[in-house]
């Protein structure tokens, strides 16, 4: 099981259910399950 961790704090933010893969093969973002919620975090 992975997890999303907030670097700042260390807690637990959720659990990472998807990760999502660009065109070029990199890691775009992952989908995390927070609440209940889908939450989509991409990187800039």
């Amino acid at each position: 099981m992975l997890y999303v961790v907030n670097v700042n704090d260390g807690k637990k933010i959720g659990n990472i259910i998807d990760i999502i893969i660009g065109s070029d093969g990199t890691m775009n973002g992952l989908v995390i399950e927070k609440s209940k919620f889908l939450v989509s975090l991409f990187t800039t």
